[in-house]
């Protein structure tokens, strides 16, 4: 038997800049909202992801987030690994 397919969001979180608050623990408090990571630009304030497409809003809804882009949507089947844990993490700029 397959597994059922869920439709997912890949996502660019753009962080307001905000004093006591690194983007580091931006990701971690949108981590615990489901937040799958893939990649944190601290300099720019940017944090990359993947997220179940109906908990986009509750990313938006964060007092500290600016605007989050929602660059596509799509259909998987199966777990998606977080991207601090994987070893094929875009290091765009290292």
């Amino acid at each position: 038997m397959s597994q059922p397919e869920t439709e997912m969001s890949d996502v660019y979180i753009v962080l307001h800049d905000e004093p006591g608050m690194s983007t580091k623990d931006a990701a971690e408090k949108l981590k615990n909202l489901g937040l799958i990571l893939k990649n944190i630009d601290e300099d720019e304030g940017v944090i990359e992801g993947i997220i179940l497409s109906d908990k986009l809003k509750s990313l938006e809804e964060q007092p500290f987030v600016k605007y989050v882009r929602n660059s596509f949507n799509y259909l998987s089947e199966g777990e998606i690994e977080d991207g601090e844990d994987s070893q094929d993490v875009d290091d765009a700029g290292a």
